[in-house]
This record gives structure tokens, C-alpha cells and sequence, in this order.
């Protein structure tokens, strides 16, 4: 039987430490990669790595021909394609002991950035000299560009990476920003800001980030107005966000053992039965009186109150019944139900459904 998890274990403190610019994106994937089906999915493609996972002296290639049925429906889940991909490949990792850095600032340019070329390359990249350019997926094979052959017209992708997977929904808005990284840093948030406010004003549906889910108030009519004055990512408990994905993980793991558990109860009751079905020695009255019995027995030993999973959270980990449970529920939905797409898209639902999100995020991070 596997062992509870404990709240010094380091993925809550890997949580608890996400950084304000990719809170949003790592603590939906975290919900998502808790989903019941979800990590049935991944467990499938996991027990395929060897024959997924072609390593060669250049590169790393997926072959995902054998999983493509679980990949179609991690895709619902926002979790397929390149997400699916980077699971694997720190499952590797782990699994070889590789330690990898953490990831920086990516810049990414694409053929376009180039004058007068003749052909079409993979990849490209910057140096010291200008780019390198790819001409296909074999490492070695390369050209330098210079300076002189450079579009300076051409605008590349700036990219910062997350600590987790960016997980890739159908309704996300994402959108290409062109920036002076030489003006005040003040400016260019001003005008990001600028941009999503004119946006909001000529589009039915508003560009929403989960804190601004919270500021979201009810007036007299029909409309949500959004206060996003009252947003301030600062207050937001990332000690207490970590603290409820530690109750949520260890109640599921403690009701997974308890479901084990009865399964034997549950065998030995069906063989029990058995015997007593095929007794031919015993009187109608007698078997009825014994399968009363077992069945008695069987209630009491599968009996499972999820209080009692709390209480344990009390006596070993320090956090009150009542405030374990406040947290399971919490959080519960966001995983079990989906709802951490929400934290990612934004999109504004039903009047009801939306006075539901406002009240359940703000449980969740305050």
C-alpha cells in the first residue's frame, strides 16, 4: 500500500512557490493532472513510454501512433499534444535520473526572418553571428545566417516559460502583442493593460484571468459588473492554495486504500456466500440467518466516513476537521468537475453559474 502524502512533501512546496506571472496556467494543470480520468490517460501513454520514446544521439521523437486514441481524449482536457509530450518526457527524465534546468526566455523566429533564402528551414535560432538556421531535424546539419541576410522588419516570438505545461484549450484568447522591450518597464504594462480594456469594449465576451473571476458582483439587473479595482494578486494565499491540494490528495489516496480494503471484504463475502448457498447440510431458515449475518458484517466493514479521513488530517498533519473539509470541497470541483478550465479561459457563463464561480474562487485562494 502505498504511503499518504504529507504536507512537507516537495509538490506542495513547488506549489506554494509558482510565480505570479504563471500562477494561473500551473495551478490549473496541477488540477487537471489530478483528474480521475486524466491520470488514467496518462498512466496508459506512461506504461507505452518504452515504445512511445525513440531516443537517438540528436533528438528525442514521439512516435504516439500506439496511444492516439488517449491523446484525442486528453485533448478534451486541454491536456494532449505538446502537454502529453512534456509529461512524458520529464517521466523520462525521472526515470534516468536526468536533472534538467529551469527554463528561460525563448525566442523564436521563423523563416520570414530571413532574405533571399532558397529553402525552407526547421528551425531557427539566434547567435552571436546572426541565426542559425536548421535545414532539417538532424543537429549538425546547419547554416549560419549573417547579419546582412537578416529581415529587420521582422518581429520574433518572445516566450518566458512555465514551471508546468501550458494547458492548451480551445477557448483560450491568445493573442500576438508587438513590444519595445527597450521602453520603461511601466509603459509596456500600461499598455498591455490599454490593449485588454479596448478589446473587452468591442467584443461581447471579455478577456477574463481568474483573479478577475473574484471581482465579479452582482447587480440589481440581469449584467455581472466587474469591480477589477478590488483585484490585488498580492493578497492571494499561495500557502493556503498548496495546503488545499495537499488535503484534496490525501483524502483521495486515503479513499482509493479504503476501496481497496473493501474489495477484500468483498471477496471474502462472495466466497462466504458461496459456501453457504452450497451448503447442503443447513436448513432454508438457517442460510437465511447466516447470509443476514455476512451481509451484516460486510456493511460494517466497508462502512467509509469521510469524517473519519478528516479527523486523521487533525491528528497527524495539525489542520482541523472542519477546516479539511472546508478545503476538500474547495477545491474538489475544480478538479473532479472540471472547473479548472475556467481559471485558464475566463469565459463568463450564466448569470447562476457565474454567481457559483465568483463565490467557489473566492473560497479557494482567500
Amino acid at each position: 500500500m502505498e504511503d499518504l502524502p504529507k504536507l512537507t512533501d516537495s509538490i506542495y512546496k513547488e506549489i506554494e512557490e509558482f510565480e505570479d506571472y504563471e500562477y494561473s496556467n500551473c495551478i490549473a494543470y496541477e488540477m487537471c493532472i489530478r483528474n480521475k480520468e486524466v491520470k488514467r490517460l496518462i498512466s496508459i501513454a506512461i506504461d507505452k513510454l518504452d515504445e512511445i520514446l525513440e531516443v537517438t544521439e540528436h533528438e528525442f521523437i514521439m512516435h504516439k501512433e500506439s496511444i492516439e486514441i488517449e491523446c484525442n481524449e486528453l485533448k478534451k482536457y486541454g491536456a494532449g499534444g505538446s502537454v502529453l509530450s512534456s509529461i512524458l518526457m520529464n517521466k523520462y527524465y525521472e526515470i534516468n535520473n536526468i536533472k534538467t534546468g529551469k527554463g528561460g526566455l525563448n525566442i523564436v523566429y521563423e523563416n520570414e526572418a530571413i532574405l533571399n533564402r532558397d529553402k525552407e528551414y526547421a528551425y531557427i535560432t539566434g547567435c552571436e553571428d546572426g541565426l542559425i538556421a536548421q535545414i532539417d531535424e538532424i543537429e549538425d546539419n546547419f547554416e549560419i545566417i549573417p547579419y546582412e541576410r537578416i529581415n529587420l522588419d521582422y518581429i520574433p516570438l518572445i516566450e518566458k516559460d512555465y514551471s508546468r505545461p501550458t494547458l492548451e484549450l480551445i477557448k483560450n484568447k491568445i493573442f500576438k502583442i508587438n513590444l519595445n522591450l527597450n521602453l520603461p518597464k511601466n509603459e509596456l504594462l500600461d499598455y498591455v493593460s490599454t490593449i485588454i480594456d479596448e478589446y473587452e469594449k468591442g467584443h461581447s465576451s471579455w478577456i477574463m484571468s481568474p483573479l478577475e473571476l473574484i471581482g465579479l458582483d452582482r447587480s440589481k439587473g440581469n449584467r455581472m459588473n466587474i469591480n477589477k479595482n478590488k483585484i490585488n494578486k498580492n493578497k492571494i494565499n499561495k500557502n493556503l492554495i498548496a495546503k488545499k491540494f495537499f488535503v484534496y490528495d490525501y483524502v483521495t489516496k486515503r479513499l482509493e486504500q479504503i476501496e481497496e480494503n473493501n474489495q477484500c471484504y468483498i471477496d471474502e463475502y462472495e466466497y462466504e456466500l458461496n459456501l453457504i448457498n452450497n451448503n447442503q447440510y443447513i436448513s432454508p431458515k438457517h442460510r437465511d440467518i447466516q447470509i443476514k449475518e455476512i451481509k451484516k458484517e460486510l456493511h460494517q466493514n466497508t462502512k467509509t466516513n469521510i469524517m473519519d479521513i478528516f479527523t486523521d488530517l487533525e491528528e497527524f498533519e495539525n489542520i482541523e476537521k472542519e477546516t479539511a473539509r472546508r478545503y476538500y470541497y474547495n477545491i474538489k470541483p475544480y478538479i473532479d468537475d472540471l472547473k479548472y478550465k475556467e481559471l485558464i479561459t475566463g469565459i463568463l457563463q450564466e448569470d447562476d453559474e457565474l454567481k457559483k464561480i465568483h463565490e467557489d474562487f473566492f473560497e479557494l485562494i482567500y
